[in-house]
């Protein structure tokens, strides 16, 4: 981010630059691995920092954070799309027939519903983050049966 202009930059553009630079390139990798909480911290201490370039901050992060309609400028968290793209993958995992669901379904819960399987300490970070999540998803997620199809 040192190389960008964030003196020529309005706070408007450096806003929209966050938003849908760099946060896309955190979403690229969100979208594969968890990132830990540390990781998603520092990335956000750059993003402030770029924001205010370099200077005193005005208004804190979590404020900055929060939708338009609460008075923030809409940029999300890097945990709360870190969790989104979780919830993702266990939707995927329990609809989908893909090869990655058939392997995840096969591996690990081993004849038993997502919702029952189990963790280990040799488990694939994957399954760990997504097996943690199935408490969320869970309290979340619903089926509704309308005529034969899912909805």
């Amino acid at each position: 981010m040192e190389g960008w202009a964030a003196q020529s930059l309005s706070f408007a553009g450096r806003i929209e630059l966050i938003k849908y630079v760099l946060h896309g390139m955190v979403s690229y990798w969100i979208h594969s691995f968890k990132i830990p909480v540390s990781t998603s911290k520092e990335l956000e201490k750059l993003f402030a920092n770029f924001l205010w370039k370099g200077g005193i901050h005005a208004y804190s992060w979590t404020n900055i954070c929060k939708p338009k309609v609460e008075g923030g400028v809409g940029i999300r968290r890097i945990q709360e799309i870190n969790e989104a793209a979780g919830l993702k993958l266990i939707w995927k995992l329990c609809t989908s027939q893909s090869l990655w669901a058939s392997w995840m379904n096969e591996r690990y819960c081993k004849g038993t519903s997502f919702w029952e399987a189990s963790i280990s300490a040799p488990d694939l970070g994957t399954w760990k983050f997504i097996a943690t999540l199935s408490t969320i998803e869970g309290n979340n997620m619903s089926l509704d049966i309308n005529n034969g199809l899912w909805i």
